[in-house]
């Protein structure tokens, strides 16, 4: 009959579509393998060809746009921090904590606007001041004013740790050796590990 199909001709098909589909994965596998092989290679290479203490130089350009990178990536944390200092003071427990609590507060608020402005300072130099020069006189005056803001913002934490210990915790010797230990962190992390890690120059 014509539409009767014949098991030799179904089972042609079969072998047919079956070597095709083991060629298919034969070069599938061999790309696969040739990326693997070529990957390896590449992972392998810096290490090989790079050494723990070799460093790269980096243009004026460059460093400047990492300096106002540094500055967009801190300058949000300071704004939060302002924000949650600026809303304690309406708070109705705040006017139950002592005098001193109350003027370390406003120190440590202070001392955070002072940061911020000092943070804020290079994008806004060198808009109105300097527009698409850079020098190195500017990346250095830019990265003394970044530097300059951590040391208001390290003080303003560690005086908040004092104040938030005294509100949970009600003892003076725990606030103050909670902002004594914040403080002694904060600048072993902020500032000694960065200066002791800086390269001497001969």
């Amino acid at each position: 009959m014509r539409g009767t199909v014949r098991p030799s001709a179904v089972r042609r098909k079969i072998v047919v579509s079956c070597s095709q589909t083991y060629r298919q994965g034969a070069d599938l596998a061999g790309h696969l393998t040739l990326f693997d092989f070529k990957y390896k290679q590449l992972i392998r290479l810096p290490k090989t060809t790079m050494r723990a203490d070799q460093s790269e130089k980096e243009s004026l350009k460059e460093e400047l746009n990492n300096i106002l990178a540094e500055a967009r990536m801190v300058l949000p944390g300071m704004q939060v921090l302002f924000g949650f200092q600026t809303i304690a003071i309406f708070n109705n427990r705040f006017s139950e904590l002592p005098v001193w609590a109350n003027r370390l507060h406003l120190c440590a608020m202070c001392l955070n606007g002072l940061a911020i402005t000092l943070m804020m300072t290079p994008t806004a130099y060198h808009r109105l001041s300097h527009p698409g020069e850079v020098t190195i006189t500017i990346v250095r005056r830019y990265s003394r004013l970044i530097s300059a803001a951590m040391f208001p913002l390290a003080l303003s934490f560690s005086l908040e740790m004092c104040v938030i210990f005294w509100t949970a915790g009600g003892s003076a010797l725990a606030a103050w050796t909670a902002a004594g230990l914040s403080a002694v962190l904060i600048g072993g992390l902020w500032f000694a590990l960065p200066l002791a890690s800086k390269p001497r120059e001969d």
